[in-house]
């Protein structure tokens, strides 16, 4: 089974624009975004895979919903993690950390944080993943929530490169909330 580790910032833009960190406020309130990222790991991940490796999250937030001192219209996420090992059995050796920045009705700063509590199952057709959302400064700063995705490709599809050319790269949709 495959997993993932995700650290994520979050920061918003001033007058619908892209937020630069620290050149605007901490927003305050709540905020739900569609997810849609493209997880990549270097060295690809092997069933057995032993060699230190490192995941690069890259991905857009649409369709957001927020309330609290700013609308927010969307984000754009970075992140990842480094220190693991490139098994498709073992992809949680180390945290994920993330960073969000916004595109709002006003100037916020990006949001900083990580993933905990990270799951993975088969739903019969994709993989899923599952994680608590902990932010460490910037808007939302101190704020919970959760990420809930699935992968594009099915398990039948992870399994193979697993055993075969190895999994180099999940795309996955889904969700993610901050209250």
């Amino acid at each position: 089974m495959v997993g993932v580790a995700l650290a994520v910032t979050v920061g918003t833009g001033g007058g619908a624009g892209w937020a630069d960190t620290g050149s605007g406020v901490n927003a305050t309130g709540t905020v739900q975004c569609s997810l849609a990222a493209t997880i990549t790991y270097k060295p690809a991940q092997f069933n057995g895979g032993t060699r230190r490796d490192k995941l690069s999250i890259k991905g857009t937030l649409s369709a957001c919903t927020s309330t609290g001192t700013v609308t927010v219209l969307s984000g754009k996420v970075t992140g990842g993690s480094k220190g693991g090992v490139n098994d498709c059995a073992k992809p949680w050796n180390s945290p994920v950390t993330f960073t969000v920045k916004w595109r709002a009705s006003r100037r916020i700063n990006a949001t900083k944080g990580a993933l905990t509590s990270l799951t993975t199952f088969n739903n019969g057709s994709n993989v899923s993943f599952n994680a608590n959302v902990v932010t460490s400064s910037g808007s939302y700063s101190g704020d919970t929530g959760t990420l809930s995705v699935v992968t594009t490709e099915t398990s039948t599809q992870i399994a193979n490169e697993c055993t075969g050319s190895g999994l180099s790269s999940l795309d996955v949709t889904g969700s993610v909330s901050l209250s």
